[in-house]
């Protein structure tokens, strides 16, 4: 009972994370000079809130028809 109970909560608290991604584009990564030892870390969190719906973009009233 102990290994489901661990079992069953470890892939609850896992499931978020299943869900992120890498977006890479291209020149996004760069090899530093054969001399260097460098590291960079970048983040950037985007997020777009316009839907669309056969390539045109749905007005707010259209979004909520499409809810209900």
């Amino acid at each position: 009972m102990y290994r489901l109970t661990t079992s069953l909560l470890l892939v609850i608290l896992s499931s978020p994370l299943l869900s992120w991604g890498i977006d890479l584009q291209p020149n996004d990564l760069v090899a530093p000079p054969p001399d260097k030892n460098t590291f960079t870390v970048s983040y950037y969190a985007t997020e777009n809130s316009t839907f669309y719906k056969n390539g045109v973009a749905l007005t707010p009233k259209q979004r909520l028809a499409m809810v209900a």
